[in-house]
Order: structure tokens, then sequence, then C-alpha cells
């Protein structure tokens, strides 16, 4: 592995060129910088990909726990997260925000980013509201890598 792979942006964007290859007729980009002056430009919606934070263990042997500072230079197992926000006008149907979910799901089910020791994993999705007709979910998912650890999977 390319230690590169591991790092936080590097996941993102393989989660973003996936759900393009397999989504196309979503426009499918970073979570804006600004939310509130975000437009929806696309006809049929948007998959936006955000990064909400990870936690972090010590490695297996390390003689650390979960609580405890790691020693430098040890790798830690790190848990991912990452939610991708479906954005639509539509609620219902084929082509609605919950139809969508369930495609978004299939997309990532068993894709593993670059890097990662484990594939994207569900966690939750969470209604977020309707705002001038556009209706919002978030999809809570994650993986699995180590942090500080070249040339581990």
């Amino acid at each position: 592995m390319n230690n590169d792979d591991a790092r936080t942006l590097s996941i993102l964007d393989a989660v973003i060129a996936q759900l393009a290859l397999r989504m196309p007729d979503f426009t499918v980009e970073y979570f804006p910088d600004n939310p509130a002056t975000y437009r929806l430009n696309n006809p049929v919606g948007a998959l936006l990909v955000s990064y909400p934070g990870s936690a972090f263990q010590a490695q297996p042997g390390s003689g650390q726990n979960a609580s405890s500072l790691p020693s430098a230079g040890r790798p830690q197992s790190r848990q991912m997260g990452i939610v991708v926000t479906v954005v639509l006008r539509q609620l219902n149907g084929r082509e609605g925000a919950i139809g969508v979910l369930d495609d978004v799901r299939d997309a990532l089910r068993g894709f593993k980013p670059p890097g990662c020791r484990s594939g994207i994993a569900f966690t939750r999705e969470r209604f977020l509201g309707q705002v001038d007709g556009l209706w919002q979910y978030a999809l809570d998912a994650g993986t699995t890598t180590w942090d500080g650890a070249p040339g581990q999977t």
C-alpha cells in the first residue's frame, strides 16, 4: 500500500469516484463549504460526500488501550467516518430520495477504498429535512485503515 492511499482525502476521493462511476446521473462532489449557498444544478440530484471524523485504537499487542496516548511511531487502527448526503427534488419513487439511498448503498457495498483494511460499512440513515423543494437524507458509513503505519494494511 502507498501510505498516501490511507490519507483522508485519498479515501474520500475514492468514494466520490466510485459513486460517480456507479451513479452517473447525479452530481457527486464534496459537501460544500457553505451549505446555505449550495445550489443544486443537476436536474436529478446530488450526492455530497463529507468527513465527520475518526475513532482511533492502539495496535493490538502494543500494551496501550484506546484511552491512552500512543507511543511515537506506533500505528493505530482508524475507524474513518464517511457521510453521503443525498439531495434530491423528489422524495418517493425510483428517482426519489428514499430509492436513491438504496442505490447509494448498492454502489458502495463491498467497495474497499485503496489503503483501507475493510470495505465500506453503513451505520445509519437519517432525514435531514426539506428546504425549497429539496429533500435531504444522510447515509453514515465508514471504513477501517491504519494511521501512521507506512506499508501496513
